[in-house]
């Protein structure tokens, strides 16, 4: 990378070794990028030396100006690299996207309040719960009936069906003000988790009106237990205590990363959140930090916040220990199952948005253009891609990922135990790609084999055909710059990000890297287990 332009050089060298934020600014003044640092000198600094990516690099050549706010520690400018984030949108700033809009059950500010649905919450003075994953509408009318809450936006002249029937305690009616407080206060309890006390409450209050002989009234008070239960056994008691706790699960593809909180109150699962952002590094611990601090900012803080043990939090935890919030990052107990709670459904998660891309791409507009620009003599109808995965060598494996017409064929996916004395990732792909082009069927034979690699993998690929004497389009996807190369071909290809082919072999890399891992992590697991 060329050196930075004297104007930057001189800035550079009078930058303290203090944490703080910092902004790129372009020649018009225009902010581009915030950011946080431990040490404001070398992480600017670091912008203007070595390699870089594609998207660091585009913002380094558009880099006029900077300004930097020293802070006084690491928490304090995280707190303000978000508040400035939100305010001013900042284009190379990823795009965190919270995707799910699970809608909420919100308490109105009217007299009477009512309890609606709502899909974002704003700060209007109402009273929020959530959000909820599950039919939140049957939990909604369900909660109406055993409260008697008003359905009614104004009131009529006479009390409606649902009074009639028991089901509106029928404000309209007046001199109701000081029981319906008494439901919502008992409401608010109950949306909070503490079902217990409310299903204790009910039971006694039917026992009562039983044994006075008031039998409508015991009536009543059994059909709201009834109503209880049906909204309780959705929810299954997981943990030991009633403690308040956020639980998190973070995993990562090849240019994606996804994050799952799921919030649990009373031992039960009160509700979910989940989050998505394109972005190469990976789980890099700076943006993981700007999640929680983002979300904290705006939701109910629990008493206890569990994370994975992979990553090292400083800020967040410094965060954390001002606002007397114990973080777990536990290794083992039932704090350990959480997690990996967690993580699976980050996993499910990351694939279903996977699925979500590859939709929006079109499969049949992917395949017609992998067509085009690999020169093919037909549609790709049938593709495979093959990845290696290992830690320094150990526990080698391989995976075959398929796409069908452009769609995963997971039944086709297939895993490969690699046995070597000596890690070499080019000797494991001429060994699986030998295993399975020796095994050629006519109804499985593939319209193209996609390697995960370069030029160097690519190589190895020929060779197999070669030896085998085998006809098979070809091609490698590179991780770094998402270049694609083909046989006799000197320089790569490379495509627009959102070109519908380029989508189509990042989605079949992205199964066959995800599929490789999660064996690799499986025989890790067995062999640990193994040897204690």
């Amino acid at each position: 990378m060329k050196s930075p332009a004297p104007q930057l050089a001189k800035l550079l060298k009078n930058l303290p070794d203090k944490p703080g934020v910092y902004l790129h600014l372009d020649a018009k003044g225009k902010l581009l990028y915030v950011g946080k640092a431990k040490n404001l000198k070398k992480r600017v600094s670091s912008y203007f030396h070595g390699e870089k990516d594609p998207k660091t690099a585009a913002l380094v050549e558009k880099i006029a100006e900077f300004s930097t706010i020293v802070t006084n520690s690491e928490t304090e400018a995280l707190l303000l690299e978000d508040s400035l984030i939100k305010k001013h949108k900042p284009p190379y700033n990823i795009d965190l996207k919270d995707d799910k809009h699970y809608p909420y059950l919100k308490l109105t500010t009217e007299a009477y309040p009512r309890l609606v649905v709502a899909r974002l919450r704003t700060n209007d003075g109402g009273k929020y719960f959530g959000p909820y994953a599950g039919s939140v509408r049957d939990a909604q009318r369900a909660v109406q009936s055993i409260f008697g809450l008003r359905r009614c936006k104004t009131f009529g002249r006479k009390p409606c069906l649902y009074a009639q029937i028991g089901q509106c305690l029928a404000p309209c009616t007046g001199g109701k003000a000081e029981q319906y407080d008494k439901e919502i206060k008992t409401l608010t309890d109950f949306l909070r988790g503490d079902y217990k006390t409310l299903a204790a409450n009910l039971q006694a209050h039917m026992q009562e009106a039983s044994a006075a002989q008031d039998y409508e009234k015991a009536a009543q008070h059994r059909n709201k237990l009834q109503a209880l239960d049906k909204i309780m056994v959705s929810q299954s008691v997981i943990a030991p205590d009633e403690t308040f706790r956020d639980v998190w699960g973070f995993t990562a593809g090849q240019n994606i990363w996804a994050a799952v909180l799921l919030r649990i109150q009373h031992g039960r699962i009160i509700g979910s959140h989940s989050f998505s952002a394109s972005n190469k590094r990976g789980l890099a611990e700076d943006s993981l930090e700007r999640l929680l601090l983002g979300f904290y900012t705006e939701e109910t803080i629990p008493e206890e916040i569990i994370l994975p043990a992979d990553f090292i939090l400083e800020a967040f935890s410094a965060w954390a220990q001002e606002h007397k919030v114990k973080v777990w990052q536990p290794q083992s107990g039932f704090r350990y199952d959480f997690v990996r709670m967690g993580t699976y459904n980050a996993r499910k998660y990351l694939q279903d948005k996977i699925m979500d891309q590859l939709r929006e791409a079109t499969p049949a507009d992917g395949l017609k253009r992998l067509q085009e620009i690999l020169k093919l003599e037909s549609l790709p109808r049938r593709i495979e891609c093959y990845d290696i995965s290992h830690i320094q060598g150990s526990e080698t494996v391989a995976s075959q990922a398929v796409l069908l017409d452009g769609l995963p064929g997971k039944s086709e996916y297939r895993k490969y135990i690699i046995n070597q004395d000596h890690p070499d990732d080019f000797a494991s792909m001429e060994e699986v790609l030998t295993r399975r082009c020796m095994r050629l069927e006519d109804g499985n034979r593939p319209d193209l084999i996609v390697i995960d690699g370069g030029k160097g993998q690519l190589g190895v690929a020929v060779r197999v055909l070669k030896n085998l004497n085998l006809t098979i389009p070809l091609c490698a996807l590179a991780k770094r710059e998402e270049e694609i190369f083909v046989p006799r071909r000197s320089e790569p290809l490379v495509l627009p990000r959102r070109d519908s082919g380029l989508r189509l072999l990042q989605t079949v890399r992205d199964e066959a890297h995800r599929f490789a891992v999660s064996f690799h992590r499986l025989r890790r697991k067995k062999r640990t287990l193994a040897d204690k």
